[in-house]
């Protein structure tokens, strides 16, 4: 971000002088100068560097996948490789949580279904709040057809995670593929089932919410929308964040226009949740697949519509932002990458904290290495949305896909790049950590005696 000479400011009052002092947002600095006017310029810029690289150390394979979702809280971290072998089953999946001490990352444990099946896909979803993890594992009746996908709670004490409980839908079937999309925040998650029959109606799909209570999981409430139709895909992307709830519905036909997307607002009370609003894109077009993913924090939603054409590049993609003013939602804003180029598939990953706001482009070319992907990184400064930075792996091969998943925690960024080439093992993949600082510039104010 250019930074602007002091001198093109105006002066505020006479005998003070602006020199700038750079406080760096949540690395413990305070700023022990007066406050500055209401008026006066404030700054931000971002410092961003790689951390890690997060492999399986050993027996990885081609094609694990591994870095296909990914999710951090604190210095836990927890990567899904759906596709990866276990002893003589294939695709089974395994999930690794890794643990950060200072600034080295190492592999803690890794998790898998006590009852894993051929085909389960075990880590194609995973979501970390504390000491508990969600593991989707939407495929387990991938071959056998006869059982419900599921999802999976571990919780660790001390340094071992255990599996706590395998959880369903209450009225689930085979194919729902239940499991697909997670979201955890504190005793509340949500389980997306985006093939599920509602009704008469083939595949609109749903969202299941569970909450704890007293360590056990049960399930609160089924989500639907008020009018769903045949292969919405509703629950294809769930977020969470106290009493709301944001399902994406990618496959949703919107007067006529087929597969424009939507995504829906719920809101709890006691133990209700209630459709509150359905988010659609102001200038959404067929294709457009807005919902792919969604991200929610208080009163901030956004959601990712990979199809967009930006700038007359097809499949370029975009993201938009609402905010919520007390029960109504409204547009504030479409966000894209400042070059969009023809499938970048821009808003397929999404991460969101406060003011600074991930995306990524899973189909991104980085100079020779075509679908390499990036990630942009967005803050907020007076209520809009700014660019940057885009970030891109150095150690990238073509085709990794990186930034299909991402997750925020403090100052660490994680993403996926599942694709990625481990050795000699194509498609093995890998995931990437980031340190990402804020930095505010403020007018030191210095008065004369």
């Amino acid at each position: 971000m250019a930074m602007l000479h002091w001198r093109q400011y105006p002066v505020w009052m006479a005998r003070i002088a602006a020199i700038w002092m750079m406080v760096a947002v949540g690395s413990g600095a305070t700023a022990t100068s007066p406050p500055p006017p209401a008026t006066a310029p404030q700054l931000q810029a971002l410092t961003v560097a790689q951390e890690a690289r997060l492999t399986r150390s050993a027996g990885g394979g081609s094609f694990d996948s591994f870095g296909r979702a990914v999710a951090v809280d604190g210095d836990t971290a927890v990567i899904g490789a759906y596709n990866t072998t276990v002893g003589t089953t294939d695709m089974q999946g395994i999930a690794f949580v890794f643990t950060r001490t200072e600034t080295t990352w190492s592999l803690q444990q890794t998790l898998t279904a006590s009852d894993g099946i051929v085909g389960e896909r075990f880590g194609q979803a995973v979501a970390l709040a504390g000491d508990t993890i969600i593991i989707g594992a939407s495929n387990s009746d991938m071959f056998e057809d006869v059982r419900q996908s599921a999802a999976y709670v571990f919780t660790r004490t001390g340094d071992t995670w255990t599996e706590q409980q395998k959880l369903t839908a209450s009225d689930g079937n085979p194919r729902d593929f239940f499991g697909s999309a997670v979201a955890l925040d504190s005793d509340t998650l949500v389980v997306g089932a985006p093939s599920t029959d509602v009704g008469g109606a083939m595949l609109p799909g749903a969202a299941y919410v569970f909450t704890r209570s007293n360590g056990e999981w049960s399930q609160q409430q089924k989500l639907v929308p008020s009018v769903g139709n045949a292969r919405d895909f509703f629950g294809a992307a769930v977020a969470v964040d106290g009493d709301t709830v944001v399902v994406g519905s990618t496959g949703g036909d919107v007067n006529g226009a087929e597969d424009q997307g939507a995504a829906y607002t719920y809101i709890r009370t006691g133990t209700a949740w209630t459709q509150q609003q359905q988010l659609l894109a102001g200038d959404g077009k067929a294709g457009d697949r807005f919902g792919v993913d969604v991200a929610v924090q208080g009163n901030t939603v956004v959601v990712g519509a990979t199809g967009g054409t930006v700038l007359g590049e097809p499949m370029a993609g975009a993201a938009y932002v609402f905010t919520r003013n007390e029960e109504t939602w409204s547009e504030q804003q479409q966000l894209a990458a400042p070059e969009p180029e023809l499938r970048d598939f821009f808003g397929h990953g999404l991460a969101l904290q406060g003011d600074l706001l991930a995306i990524g482009a899973f189909g991104t070319d980085a100079g020779e290495n075509t679908l390499q992907g990036a990630v942009h990184l967005f803050t907020r400064q007076s209520g809009a949305w700014h660019h940057q930075q885009r970030i891109t792996t150095n150690d990238g091969n073509a085709g990794t896909g990186f930034g299909l998943d991402l997750d925020l925690a403090g100052d660490t960024l994680l993403a996926g790049a599942y694709a990625g080439a481990v050795g000699s093992n194509t498609n093995q993949g890998a995931a990437y950590v980031f340190r990402v600082r804020r930095q505010v510039y403020l007018p030191l104010i210095v008065r004369g005696p």
